[in-house]
């Protein structure tokens, strides 16, 4: 595999972490954290076909901040999904 499709990858992998990590519970309970992992992959493996590739960024500090970025706006997703399906 490519250098630039294993970094797209890697960051519908992020995103799909930070969502995952912040999923409502089922039926009151957690799901187990392998069961999230799992999850996480499994969309990046679906959703990695739709998402559009581009460059790896030549400098560290620019990939470092492109990863924080995919996982905080995860992380917004899953809490945006967590207000939706909570109740009140």
């Amino acid at each position: 595999m490519p250098l630039d499709l294993g970094f797209c990858w890697l960051m519908v992998l992020l995103r799909a972490t930070g969502m995952v990590a912040l999923l409502p519970t089922l039926a009151g309970r957690a799901l187990p954290p392998t069961v999230r992992v799992g999850l996480a992959v499994l969309l990046a493996v679906l959703l990695y076909g739709i998402v559009p590739h581009r460059a790896i960024p030549e400098v560290m500090s620019s990939l470092v901040a492109a990863a924080v970025g995919e996982v905080v706006l995860g992380l917004a997703m899953g809490f945006i999904g967590r207000l939706a399906f909570s109740a009140v």
